[in-house]
């Protein structure tokens, strides 16, 4: 039972107005709860708390049933997606590196083993096809430029002599050099 001064204008729940919750000074007076409360009927499990196959067959509905509203709000959004990530990139190294430093990633690795990373990769490898299909506009973007800019140097590269290890290390360090030169194509 609450005490008055908990409860000052006398309501039934204790807050300002029936039904809401009582003063934060008040919390833990109301706060006990039965154990009928919490489990209800006794039907050999908690009330309320599912099976783990529950929990995970309603987490797969879940995703499945929610993938196409997803792909929908994603293409429909007007937030700089590209930009909040750059602007949180302080915050990501330092959560990378607190999991790194407490031990936290090499514990979950160990857990996983290398057959869970195995069996991970095998039970998605048909994912793998399907990125490369849905990448492939992209690849197709990027490897033209590339492609032509290859041409474009190696005739440099067959005009400088070679069959000595001084020339073979010439037309490697032009090539290494002409190659990085390419990067953001």
């Amino acid at each position: 039972m609450a005490s008055r001064d908990c409860n000052p204008r006398g309501f039934a729940n204790g807050g300002g107005e029936d039904g809401s919750p009582p003063p934060k000074g008040c919390a833990l007076r109301y706060a006990a709860l039965t154990v009928r409360d919490v489990i209800g009927r006794y039907t050999g499990t908690i009330v309320g708390i599912a099976t783990a196959q529950q929990a995970a067959d309603a987490w797969e509905a879940g995703a499945n049933a929610a993938t196409q509203k997803w792909a929908d709000n994603l293409r429909n959004t007007s937030k700089p997606i590209v930009a909040a990530a750059i602007a949180k990139q302080s915050l990501a190294i330092s959560n990378y590196t607190a999991s790194l430093t407490s031990g936290r990633w090499a514990d979950a690795l160990n857990q996983v083993g290398d057959s869970g990373v195995k069996a991970a990769a095998a039970a998605k490898s048909g994912n793998y096809g399907v990125g490369i299909g849905a990448a492939k506009p992209k690849y197709l973007s990027k490897i033209g430029p590339l492609l032509s800019y290859i041409a474009s140097g190696l005739p440099t590269l067959e005009a400088m002599p070679s069959g000595t290890t001084a020339a073979g290390v010439a037309r490697a360090t032009y090539w290494i050099q002409y190659m990085a030169a390419a990067k953001g194509l």
